[in-house]
């Protein structure tokens, strides 16, 4: 009987933290190896025709049953967990080891603000799986003691060096967001910092690209009479993406909460130096030598903190320098070996050629 491992998560075709994250393994040829299958949980359709989707995709899943098989699931909380439970539960009655990569800092959070009831049953789900992996390292001690005789490890996020990398232009007075319009990612903070940057003599500009409600966030740009500083654009593709780590001074992410964004990661990749907050795992990084830390909500601090990186070409440089240092970590040929190696700790007959050791 043929081993393989079957990794299950978003659509590829998704936007957002983890499907950018399933994304760069899929670049790098990860799902290619012929002994790992990837199993979209649900389509990139409509909200309606996902769950018909969603629905589908668990069915199919009982045609891996004629192999050996481990199951690498990611996930996030709310319905992206519950999403995943009826993976765990085939799993378990066909003794499939799980390994479940858990992605949002909050979930432990999430776990605690649950009823009794609710929250009984995600640890029931969590200690029926074999590992339980976080893409932030700091969520490991405090699970711990919650989920004492678990296998609990850091699975960090990768990046592929190879795609995302410095370019030769020069960087422009523009600021950069990426990700969801919304509170909860700091953008209303940040864009009232810019219009109090923009009241001074120094001026920036703001480019945004995500997901959200467009039509709101032009609203509040334009009763700030903004409309000539700050750019909306939808998510955009590989390719503009880049283009803008290239040539834009600062990403700036003053989110409330986060595990460790795959932006993050990007942006200090192409040479950009990032402006976040200590939360989740962005803690680890060190403030002033590979980020520029502001607190979530402090809109003072940010507008201080922009207003000192655009005018210190060294503190950029060094920004720059340091963070191509720490992303090296993060480089998807080193976290698939990692990957691979963690795959035949559970499922030893896995046949691992093609290797991804350098």
């Amino acid at each position: 009987m043929k081993s393989k491992v079957i990794v299950i998560g978003l659509s590829l075709n998704r936007h957002g933290g983890v499907a950018s994250v399933l994304a760069t393994f899929s670049h790098a040829g990860f799902f290619d190896h012929p002994s790992i299958i990837y199993h979209p949980s649900c389509s990139s359709q409509s909200r309606s025709m996902r769950w018909v989707s969603t629905l589908w995709q668990w069915i199919s899943f009982v045609r891996y049953f004629r192999y050996r098989c481990l199951a690498h699931i990611h996930c996030s909380s709310d319905a992206s967990f519950f999403r995943k439970i009826p993976y765990i539960a085939l799993c378990k009655l066909v003794r499939f080891p799980v390994i479940l990569n858990i992605h949002p800092s909050h979930f432990y959070d999430y776990i605690l603000q649950s009823g009794l009831l609710k929250r009984k049953f995600i640890l029931g789900v969590l200690k029926s799986c074999q590992c339980v992996g976080f893409a932030n390292p700091d969520l490991i001690e405090p699970f711990g003691k919650i989920l004492p005789h678990q296998e609990l490890i850091h699975l960090p996020n990768p990046i592929d060096l190879e795609r995302y990398r410095p370019g030769n232009s020069p960087r422009k007075n523009t600021l950069l967001f990426l990700g969801l319009f919304s509170k909860g990612k700091g953008l209303f903070d940040l864009i009232q910092a810019v219009s109090n940057i923009n009241n001074g003599p120094q001026k920036v500009r703001l480019t945004c690209a995500g997901d959200g409600d467009i039509a709101y966030l032009r609203k509040v740009i334009r009763k700030r009479g903004l409309e000539n500083d700050i750019e909306i654009n939808e998510w955009v593709g590989y390719e503009k993406k880049l283009s803008l780590y290239q040539s834009c001074c600062a990403l700036v992410l003053p989110s409330y909460s986060e595990g460790f964004p795959m932006v993050v990661l990007e942006a200090m990749a192409c040479g950009c130096p990032v402006i976040t907050t200590p939360v989740g795992g962005l803690s680890r990084l060190t403030d002033g030598h590979q980020v520029l830390f502001v607190a979530p909500g402090a809109i003072s601090q940010i507008e201080k903190t922009i207003k000192q990186l655009v005018a210190d070409v060294s503190l950029q440089h060094c920004l720059t320098k340091n963070g191509l240092n720490f992303v090296r970590d993060h480089d998807v040929k080193n976290v698939m070996t990692t990957l691979i190696d963690l795959y035949t700790k559970f499922l030893p007959q896995l046949d691992t050629n093609p290797s991804y050791r350098q």
